[in-house]
């Protein structure tokens, strides 16, 4: 049966459709929170070294850093190291006259501090938080890299989860592969605000991050196969709108909420509630006959006309064939094998790399980049993704698919560019990095709708899989470019993002265009 005989017996979309689809969109907007809220969870105050003399010896917190912490030749306080000194000698008296390190001999040497203990302020607006990772697990100093670490380590399981679930997906169905990781990422996001130490908390992350897209990518493939027409791009783009709602909410929720663990747990437990009602929606029609379940596909069509009321079912007269049997089932091999889809496939991983790369580095990363108040920033930043993605379909539907997708990436490489020829405080690159973000936003919504039209069905999990699996690359990529190549060479990592867009720009236009284009169901179908 071709694709838009399906479109042609349920409609392209009506309230079928709509009764599955909507609920999976609003879990997707807390499997989101997962994503976005590493900020959050990860807020950093001022923070100093446990005091080691006796009780009252120092009158003031200042009294003590004047006289523990070594100091620099621009007077910056070493907040990680104090000297080598046995304070328990101190008495309040020589505090009090003023006596300082050198007053009792040489210069002692400096050690690390073993302890510290924290300021909960946040330097921005000078409010106070409960707590965060940073202060439970002392990610200070030398263990500071762990907080990049951690989110790099989440991307990764993001990578894991975009390669399982595909595969996972094509095999055993779509419905049983929402369910799984929807369970799962439930499970493991409930764990993390539970966490007793740094390590429990990024193996959970890792694990709620593989769930989190294999749900996301298995629910975003279930949902494009549903439908037809112009409501493949509408809707294509329409599901990162949860993702927008959550980018723009979050902050306001962690606003309120400022201890780590509840906030964890306030966009952890709310989707318990869609677990039981996902036993009952179907399995893709698509897929079944995919697969060659003629009958269950049969039975899942003529429950969506009678819903849709798109043909009288009196005269309802199902022809579902199978076509001739291939001689190997489609594996992840199939997307090497023949000349087309492997072009598709290996310009779609640098395009996926790409958007994925730009796009967290500058929504996390703002801050060493863009400096500014993270909750007003997040919220502005989410903002910015609802013109973007109501220009995307507006764009996907009037002029395709290639030449958008190739002119956003030409548009964040432009704007990076320009931003090495402005002062670092200037308007101007705040500016230029806001068009760039929304270049990223862009991008990275309609190569999602671009993958599934050029993918055939029988490996289209599989490939969008891998693809988010290579838009985790980018991901992981992201933090250390942006965060820790960033404070030491800030307009290297302009350039990197920049040259990377203008590639994926121009191999983008080597794509096919799919608007209005039949979806490809076999190996052969892909490469005509």
């Amino acid at each position: 049966m071709e694709k838009d005989q399906i479109s042609q017996l349920i409609g392209n979309f009506g309230k079928w459709q709509a009764f599955i689809i909507f609920p999976l969109g609003i879990h997707f907007m807390f499997g989101s929170f997962q994503t976005l809220v590493t900020s959050f969870l990860s807020l950093e105050g001022d923070y100093y070294c446990k005091i080691e003399a006796p009780e009252g010896v120092f009158g003031s917190l200042s009294r003590w850093r004047e006289f523990a912490n070594p100091t620099d030749r621009n007077g910056s306080v070493d907040k990680c190291n104090i000297y080598d000194f046995d304070y328990k000698t101190l008495s309040q008296t020589a505090i009090d006259d003023g006596k300082t390190v050198e007053d009792y001999g040489e210069i002692p040497t400096t050690k690390n501090c073993t302890e510290f203990v924290f300021d909960n302020k946040l330097s921005f607006d000078n409010s106070s938080f409960t707590s965060s990772i940073v202060t439970d697990f002392s990610l200070v100093c030398g263990d500071n890299w762990k907080v990049t670490l951690a989110q790099s380590l989440y991307m990764l399981g993001i990578f894991i989860g975009a390669a399982v679930s595909g595969i996972i997906s094509d095999y055993f169905g779509r419905k049983k592969t929402i369910i799984l990781f929807s369970t799962t990422m439930t499970i493991f996001s409930i764990a993390i605000a539970f966490s007793n130490s740094m390590t429990t908390f990024i193996l959970l992350r890792m694990l709620a991050a593989l769930s989190s897209v294999g749900f996301w990518t298995t629910f975003f493939v279930y949902a494009m196969e549903m439908v037809g027409g112009k409501w493949k791009a509408i809707l294509g783009i329409g599901f990162e709108f949860p993702w927008a709602v959550a980018y723009s909410i979050l902050p306001g929720i962690a606003h309120v909420e400022r201890d780590w663990r509840n906030l964890q747990l306030i966009i952890a437990v709310p989707p318990v509630i869609f677990l039981i009602a996902y036993y009952f929606i179907p399995e893709s029609p698509r897929w079944l006959i995919s697969q060659k379940r003629i009958v269950e596909a049969e039975a899942v069509l003529k429950k969506a006309v009678k819903v849709n009321k798109g043909m009288d079912m009196e005269h309802l007269d199902l022809k579902l064939e199978a076509k001739e049997e291939p001689k190997h089932k489609a594996n992840i091999l199939d997307l090497f094998k023949t000349r087309n889809i492997l072009k598709n496939t290996l310009i779609q991983y640098v395009n996926w790399f790409t958007a994925s790369f730009v796009y967290y580095a500058l929504t996390f990363d703002s801050g060493t980049l863009i400096p500014g108040n993270i909750y007003v920033n997040f919220a502005v930043s989410g903002l910015i993704e609802f013109p973007a993605y109501a220009l995307c379909i507006f764009l996907l539907n009037k002029l395709g698919r290639r030449g958008p997708l190739a002119f956003m990436y030409f548009l964040i490489g432009v704007a990076l560019l320009l931003v090495l020829a402005m002062p670092a405080s200037s308007t101007g690159v705040l500016i230029m990095a806001t068009i760039g973000k929304f270049g990223a936003v862009c991008a990275f919504a309609i190569i999602y709708v671009q993958a599934a039209e050029i993918f055939p069905t029988v490996i289209r999990n599989t490939g969008i899989g891998t693809c988010s699996s290579m838009a985790r690359v980018g991901a992981v990529l992201a933090p250390i470019i942006g965060r820790e190549v960033g404070r030491v060479n800030r307009e290297a990592v302009f350039v990197i993002f920049s040259l990377a867009s203008l590639l994926s720009g121009f191999l983008t236009l080597f794509l096919p265009e799919t608007r209005g284009k039949t979806l490809p169901d076999s190996i052969e179908d892909g490469e005509l």
